[in-house]
């Protein structure tokens, strides 16, 4: 089943107290909204496993810059801890974006997800919810293989340039965090 997720994550309940801020990006011909969530408190973390570690992704202090491109179909998730240092980049294959400029940007989840890691290690995600979907004629053929291309793409265009993407990120996030509300 297709899924709607905002950019201030209103679904996600564990979040008891957040702060957002949104503006608009341009960076190499690309552009669109990009938005900080920012976790007062949060009532339980949350934690994945990363290169075999538990990393929490969800906890007071932690915060979210969220990057969202107009006419693309992802949708990044730059995660960061208390301090500021980046835990990893969770990548949203999209079947649409949608970011009104007055009101909270969302997105349709097309299934599959890429993980990059700060240490450029990437790790592709829940093909097979994306192949299920198809088989469920809940997506068409061309958005099963848009959905791949883009990710294909991601994939061969950010490993090579980690280092440089999280430094770029960091510096969004610090241009955000005074804007919070």
């Amino acid at each position: 089943m297709l899924k709607k997720k905002t950019m201030r994550r209103a679904e996600w309940r564990g979040i008891e107290k957040r702060r957002c801020a949104v503006m608009p990006f341009e960076h190499s011909g690309v552009r669109g909204r990009m938005g900080l969530l920012y976790m007062d408190e949060v009532l339980a973390p949350f934690s994945v496993v990363l290169s075999g570690s538990r990393h929490t992704i969800t906890q007071t202090g932690y915060s979210w810059l969220q990057i969202a491109p107009e006419n693309r179909h992802f949708w990044m998730t730059v995660m960061f801890d208390e301090a500021g240092q980046p835990i990893e980049n969770y990548i949203d294959i999209t079947l649409e974006n949608h970011l009104p400029e007055n009101d909270d940007a969302w997105f349709v989840d097309l299934f599959l997800d890429i993980v990059l890691e700060p240490n450029s290690r990437a790790t592709l995600l829940d093909a097979d919810e994306l192949d299920a979907a198809l088989a469920r004629n809940e997506i068409t053929p061309a958005d099963h293989a848009m959905a791949r291309a883009e990710a294909d793409h991601l994939l061969k265009t950010l490993v090579p340039q980690t280092a440089a993407f999280f430094r770029s990120c960091a510096e969004a996030r610090a241009a955000l965090l005074p804007c919070l509300e």
